[in-house]
């Protein structure tokens, strides 16, 4: 496998860069001879603030049903979507390096998916002769969670510095107004958070090497609080030599330990002294035993390279050990505003899809981070169900944070309880491509069993003796607006059940259970699935999708419930 991304003229926009990341940390580099920018990342820097308004008594599953049957949109609005629209919580970018030549007309960028490492040249365009004034190498290490970067040139011929998000000041915070008539995907400029200003440091340590040489270290780093709880920071370590200059850096919070900012140092003091080329060893180590776990080889060149372009975003940005991908994976936006959706994690498919394919690529250590994220929150879990559905059993939000707090958004989906149930087709999949049975008895059986108690809480029979929801939807069909509250249960809703019931009782069946009556009985009194006249698969009992859509929700029962 070669397979490459290559770039001639500078990348403009941080949504276009060069992906690097190995699961903890992520950079985008982008940018043109005068600042190419290195704009960082790390899955679990968090604004955690409790969202504003879901503390309230009437944010409940009972007053949303009350309020969709009523027709109340503009109060759903302002009961649900309103949370959503407040800055915080949100995912925090984390600051970014910047590396200024001062000669150069443009970049060029390459990427190479084999080794997970980019390379840039500085290129200089003199008359009809074109030159290279400068290399730029970088890879974000796959073991030791360090960010690598060398710099063939001359140390006069350039200068980097490291730049701090720019929040706003604790002085300047102003209260949140929700409008209904301005919602965004992003919810504006980074100002809009209020946190006390970013402190720096620097230091020069230096030491005797083997052959007698004196070689300096330069320190240089900010960390900014967030709260009384977190802070986090980046701390970088520079050495150079006649032909090149190594910048290494780390992403740290004070969730790392007591001396978090200590440890960075001493790290990057002793990976500094392996230098880039002895480190990338392990790097390239890692990603050699991963590629040599699938592959594939198909006929249209394209689609073959698509795949191993996905596999490796997939590696960059989950790692067994670490927080799985949010909306943007290791990746956060910067361009000053807030990150889009708030970084955050969408259970309505975002997150499912994004962890659908591990199990037959053969990536499951990469995948096991959504699991254990997913079991991590069973008390986040518990708690929303017994607060939010007045239920027993589990359910996550459908939009959340990263600690399992509801953000809010259009509450047909953000708050619907059926995502619960592609959640757990996770731990579904993972049994069935692994055979652990350990695995099906004390995690898949019990994540099951425990969802089924908040979903039958909220069953009701309808007029023909049916179970349905009191409300229904599908992802994202008429995004918030009252025709959203489709007829129980549409079809995305029933698959889902449908599913949960069937492998409920599979599961006992396998581990030599008797499957509860209840299950049983609920399964035999969920509908069928309706088709119009054209034998097309409906949106629900009396509405057929007429249009393309980003979702496509009513076909889940094909893909990937696979009960046709």
């Amino acid at each position: 496998m070669k397979y490459r991304l290559k770039f001639e003229k500078s990348i403009t926009r941080w949504d276009e860069a060069i992906p690097l990341g190995n699961g903890r940390i992520g950079s985008l580099v982008w940018g043109g001879p005068s600042a190419l920018r290195f704009s960082l990342d790390r899955t679990d820097i968090w604004d955690r603030s409790t969202p504003m308004y879901t503390e309230r008594e009437d944010f409940t599953y009972a007053n949303l049903v009350k309020l969709a049957k009523d027709g109340k949109t503009g109060e759903i609005r302002e009961f649900f979507d309103a949370p959503y629209q407040c800055p915080t919580p949100t995912k925090l970018p984390s600051g970014k390096l910047i590396f200024c030549f001062s000669d150069g007309d443009h970049v060029c960028s390459e990427l190479d998916l084999e080794t997970a490492e980019a390379k840039f040249a500085i290129v200089s365009e003199k008359g009809t002769s074109i030159a290279e004034a400068a290399i730029v190498e970088s890879f974000c290490h796959a073991v030791t969670k360090t960010g690598m970067i060398r710099v063939s040139a001359s140390a006069d011929s350039f200068r980097v510095k490291l730049e701090h998000p720019d929040f706003g000041r604790p002085e300047k915070e102003e209260e949140q107004v929700y409008d209904p008539m301005h919602r965004e995907i992003s919810q504006g400029s980074l100002k809009k958070l209020h946190y006390p200003e970013a402190e720096s440091g620097m230091r020069t340590v230096s030491e005797m090497t083997e052959n007698g040489s004196l070689r300096k270290f330069q320190f240089f780093w900010f960390t900014q609080k967030v709260d009384a709880a977190f802070s986090y920071g980046i701390v970088v370590g520079k050495t150079e030599d006649r032909e090149s200059t190594e910048v290494f850096y780390r992403i740290v919070t004070s969730e790392d330990g007591d001396d978090w900012l200590q440890d960075a140092i001493d790290a990057l003091r002793s990976e500094l002294g392996d230098g880039y080329e002895k480190c990338r060893i392990a790097h390239r180590a890692w990603w050699t035993a991963y590629w040599k776990k699938s592959r594939i080889r198909v006929p249209d060149p394209m689609f073959e390279k698509q795949w191993y372009l996905t596999n490796y975003l997939f590696a960059s940005c989950s790692r067994k050990g670490e927080y799985p991908m949010p909306l943007q994976g290791v990746w956060t936006a910067d361009d000053g505003k807030l990150p889009p959706w708030k970084g955050d994690y969408h259970n309505d498919l975002n997150t499912q899809l994004s962890y659908t394919h591990f199990y037959k690529a053969n990536h499951l250590e990469e995948g096991e981070s959504f699991l254990d994220f997913l079991w991590a929150q069973k008390d986040a879990a518990k708690q929303f169900a017994e607060k939010f559905y007045q239920t027993k059993g589990i359910c996550l939000p459908g939009v959340m944070t990263i600690d399992g707090k509801p953000l809010g958004g259009w509450p047909m989906y953000s708050l619907s309880p059926t995502h619960q149930i592609w959640l757990c087709q996770s731990f579904d999949l993972y049994y069935r491509y692994t055979g652990d049975r350990t695995f099906l008895r004390e995690r898949a059986w019990i994540y099951f069993q425990e969802t089924e108690q908040c979903i039958r809480g909220l069953l009701q029979k309808n007029e023909v003796g049916d179970y349905v929801l009191p409300v229904s939807s599908s992802p994202e069909i008429h995004d918030d607006e009252a025709e959203a509250w489709l007829t129980p249960n549409s079809h995305y809703d029933l698959a889902l059940l449908r599913y949960l019931y069937q492998t409920l009782i599979r599961f006992a069946g396998e581990l030599g259970e008797c499957p509860k009556k209840e299950w049983e009985e609920i399964l035999s009194h969920l509908s069928e699935f309706s088709v119009n006249e054209r034998g097309v698969l409906m949106l629900s009992p009396d509405e057929s999708l007429e249009e393309s859509h980003r979702h496509l929700s009513n076909a889940l029962a094909i893909c990937p419930l696979h009960l046709y």
